[in-house]
């Protein structure tokens, strides 16, 4: 990373992801907060108090899950 990079700090992911276990979730957290930093968005800190995103089915691919919630976290901020 460089040393301009942006650094991503998520400071609470709640989930509710019925079928997802802790390690899922986890995994999922961890894909947001890189998908966020491979967006490059430059800034200062960004308070999301609710964001919620609806699934039209129910999705168990984690990278997309993870693309879903980090566009929709890149909008709302």
């Amino acid at each position: 990373m460089s040393e301009t990079s942006a650094k991503i700090k998520i400071d609470r992911l709640a989930l509710n992801l019925p079928g997802f276990d802790a390690e899922a979730a986890s995994r999922l957290a961890s894909l947001v907060a890189s998908h966020l930093a491979q967006a490059g968005q430059a800034g200062g800190d960004v308070a999301i108090p609710r964001l919620e995103i609806v699934l039209s089915a129910p999705d168990t691919d984690l990278d997309r899950l993870a693309w879903r919630i980090s566009s929709a976290i890149l909008q709302a901020g």
